[in-house]
């Protein structure tokens, strides 16, 4: 940052340092940085020194207080599409999970089936690993139907996980979701 010479009111308008008192506000969180769908961030071959991250999400590490809470998950720039979706395209069958670490955690398993020969006897749709992908689409409120209209129309099945919250945000939105996606797509599962 200071190699840079970034100035205090880019970094606060990029939602690096609060506006309201210039207070670092990454501080004890976990950074990921995200990449617009041209990159592939879980391929092997991808290169971070050859590619520009656009987006961070960040994730509070330890919640002390309401504040924490509130801005469990950040993200500095909403726009991009999901989480992993160009590993997506191909396959015949797409997971859609709220967070970057539950895709994440969700693409491991699927390594490790597919190290194991496991088949993937959970999705009825699907004849092999290879023919499933994970994306996140950035929390309950990242999959608008724009999105579903340009990403998610070859697929032949679609499965949407939420996580278990106690006020069941995943699982309504994921309600309204599979409607609109039935509507969209009637022909996917």
């Amino acid at each position: 940052i200071i190699k840079r010479k970034l100035t205090k009111e880019f970094l606060a308008e990029v939602g690096f340092i609060s506006k309201k008192n210039g207070n670092d506000t990454l501080f004890n969180r976990l950074i990921i940085p995200m990449w617009n769908e041209k990159y592939d961030v879980l391929d092997p071959e991808f290169e971070f020194v050859n590619s520009v991250a656009e987006n961070l999400y960040t994730r509070t590490v330890i919640i002390k207080n309401d504040r924490d809470k509130a801005f469990k998950h950040r993200y500095i720039n909403q726009a991009l599409p999901f989480f992993n979706i160009k590993s997506c395209f191909g396959k015949k069958s797409i997971i859609l999970v709220e967070g970057i670490i539950d895709c994440l955690s969700i693409q491991d398993a699927i390594i490790k089936m597919k190290a194991t020969n496991i088949s993937p006897e959970q999705f009825p749709n699907v004849d092999s690993v290879d023919n499933i992908g994970v994306a996140a689409t950035y929390g309950t409120n990242g999959l608008t139907v724009d999105k579903m209209k340009k990403y998610l129309g070859s697929f032949s099945t679609i499965y949407l996980a939420a996580d278990n919250d106690t006020n069941n945000a995943g699982q309504t939105a994921n309600i309204k979701r599979a409607e609109v996606l039935k509507k969209l797509f009637p022909k996917t599962n």
